[in-house]
């Protein structure tokens, strides 16, 4: 239990602190921290340093370095659709509205983004946050309260577990 503490008050912290910003950076970075917290979990777990890392994640009930990014970029997505962040940021985001078509995109309230062209762009924090969002399920994005939201998004994170290839 200890060591499961010290996991959340001291190296949590460190790993979420601006990782929606800094998260498009080179995979190998990504990997790293990524390394830090399977050994983490193998060493809150007493597991052997071999062993495989989704079913410590299953059992600590922990979010990979990646799908805590997603829960954080979601979560400012939804605080910006809802007027609960600065204007700055919601002025960012414009969800679909074309009453001329039925298309997908407004029965599914997608936030309008421009499609990438360069690779400079695909790495943009804008293009990631509303790429993510936009592949969530609609049940998600519909919620009712942040923290219905946030809620709903861990347990789908959860399910849908990325692990990363190292």
């Amino acid at each position: 239990e200890s060591k499961k503490l010290y996991y959340n008050a001291y190296m949590l912290p460190l790993m979420d602190f601006c990782s929606i910003v800094w998260s498009n950076c080179n995979k190998s970075l990504m990997l790293r921290v990524y390394k830090i917290q399977k050994a983490t979990a193998r060493w809150i777990l007493k597991s052997r340093f071999d062993s495989p890392s989704a079913p410590l994640f299953k059992q600590l009930g922990w979010l990979t370095f990646e799908n805590r990014r997603k829960l954080h970029v979601t979560v400012l997505v939804y605080k910006g659709l809802n007027k609960l962040v600065p204007s700055y940021i919601t002025e960012l985001i414009n969800i679909t509205n074309n009453s001329k078509y039925n298309l997908c995109s407004v029965k599914n309230k997608d936030i309008i983004y421009l499609k990438p062209k360069t690779n400079f762009l695909k790495q943009s924090f804008s293009y990631s946050c509303i790429k993510t969002w936009n592949d969530l399920p609609v049940t998600i994005r519909e919620s009712k309260s942040l923290t219905i939201f946030k809620k709903s998004m861990k347990e789908y994170l959860l399910i849908n577990r990325e692990i990363m290839t190292v």
